[in-house]
């Protein structure tokens, strides 16, 4: 279903403000500040699943960490599993979109990966990719099988520390466990 759409804010760590591509993308997002959804629906942005930080995001796992600041998340669903029946006899299968929010209206800061990808004769890409891992039951049941690591505010600063020294799986560990409310946000 690819990766959830986000309506945020992207932090990275402090060392990362060096790199004159990312620094460029935050002056574009801090000078639209008093509108802090900017939503990320341009490629670039990607799922890191939590099982395979250490294989195909050992590049990038414990060396470019993020945030992203946000009130909720966007998830591609099949309508029949949202509403928790299988496929009639001749049913086309129906992509829709819900919006998943913490319930209490919380933000959350999503642990993420960062990258500044450059290639021969490429324009350079300056992408992201939100750590997922195994959905909390009220998400699983309205169809989908991934979700963002919110991370705890004690531990977004040593999160955002890497390549210190950390066991970053314990950070991911303890993590919000916020309950997620979800609507329709659209037919896809």
């Amino acid at each position: 279903m690819g990766a959830p759409l986000i309506e945020g804010l992207i932090l990275c760590g402090a060392r990362d403000i060096h790199d004159p591509a990312l620094r460029k993308a935050r002056q574009s997002i801090n000078q639209r500040r008093e509108n802090i959804h900017v939503l990320y629906t341009y490629p670039g942005l990607y799922n890191a699943r939590r099982d395979n930080l250490t294989g195909f995001w050992k590049n990038v796992y414990a060396h470019t960490h993020a945030i992203v600041v946000a009130d909720g998340f966007l998830e591609h669903v099949d309508r029949h599993k949202l509403e928790g029946r299988e496929l009639a006899p001749g049913e086309e299968v129906e992509d829709v979109i819900l919006k998943f929010a913490p319930g209490n209206g919380q933000l959350m800061q999503l642990a993420c990966l960062w990258s500044h990808w450059r290639g021969q004769d490429e324009p350079d890409l300056l992408s992201f990719a939100l750590v997922t891992d195994e959905p909390p039951p009220e998400v699983a049941m309205a169809g989908h099988d991934r979700c963002p690591i919110p991370l705890k505010p004690a531990n977004v600063a040593e999160w955002l520390a890497a390549p210190a020294p950390a066991d970053y799986q314990v950070l991911l560990d303890d993590r919000e466990r916020p309950y997620y409310a979800h609507q329709l946000a659209a037919a896809a």
